[in-house]
Order: C-alpha cells, then sequence, then structure tokens
C-alpha cells in the first residue's frame, strides 16, 4: 500500500511540473522585462510589488478559469486559491490593494493585456498570442 502511495505522489508530481510548463506568464509588450525571478513574480500576483523596473504600474489580470488559475497559484505563487482569495481580502479591506481584474474569454483577457501598459497575466503556452510579450520565469 505503501508503494501505491508513494507511486501516486511521483505521478501526481510529475503532472503539476509538467501543467506547469504550459502555462506561460504574458505582458503587455510594453513592459521592459524579459524575465522575472519567481520570487518577485509572486510579490506582483500578491500586490506586494506594484511597479516594473522602469517604475511603471503593474496592473494584474487573471482568468476565472478555476482550473487554470488554481493550478497557476499553485505552481507559481504557491498558493491556494482560498489562500489567495483570503489575501486579496485582507488587502483591499485594508486599502493595501485592489484586486486583479478577472476574465471569462480568453479573447479579451489576451486583448486587455495586449492593449493596457504595465498589464502582467498568465495564459496556457498554446493560447498565447504574438500580441503579447512572454515573461522568462527564472
Amino acid at each position: 500500500m505503501k508503494k501505491i502511495a508513494i507511486c501516486f505522489i511521483i505521478v501526481m508530481a510529475l503532472f503539476v511540473g509538467i501543467a506547469s510548463a504550459d502555462t506561460v506568464i504574458i505582458c503587455n509588450p510594453g513592459v521592459q522585462e524579459t524575465e522575472i525571478p519567481p520570487k518577485e513574480l509572486q510579490k506582483i500576483f500578491l500586490g506586494k510589488m506594484t511597479k516594473w523596473s522602469d517604475n511603471s504600474r503593474i496592473n494584474i489580470v487573471v482568468l476565472k478559469d478555476p482550473d487554470q488559475h488554481k493550478l497557476f497559484l499553485k505552481s507559481y505563487i504557491h498558493r491556494t486559491y482560498s489562500q489567495w482569495k483570503s489575501h486579496w481580502k485582507k488587502m483591499v479591506f485594508t486599502g493595501k490593494g485592489v484586486k486583479p481584474k478577472q476574465f471569462d474569454d480568453t479573447g479579451a483577457y489576451l486583448a486587455y493585456i495586449a492593449s493596457t501598459p504595465g498589464t502582467v497575466g498568465y495564459i496556457d503556452a498554446g493560447l498565447a498570442k504574438d500580441t503579447v510579450k512572454i515573461l522568462n520565469v527564472k
């Protein structure tokens, strides 16, 4: 029974690793950064980092797709959906932040990122368009 549990854990870890590799961080083409350290990415999506290196404002957007959003949070932000939601409720309540804008429609999401300076989000790698920039997480 222990061997089965260990195999299951290994398979799930591989699945999460493969799935997170399919999610890319995207931003408005005007953002100067081409790569971002994981800790900075985490700070951005938790509202703790609000300016890009050129001092322009960071605008966070997310997808309402629960599966992709939860995978993104787990893989990159290291939070569960409930932890992330609670964090943002606290940020809004204390006046320290504005909850990220959420999108149902992928096309509208990509169009918003492409046309709104300083905007950052994430998407399945296969859906990324050339109208947005992909940030390397390193």
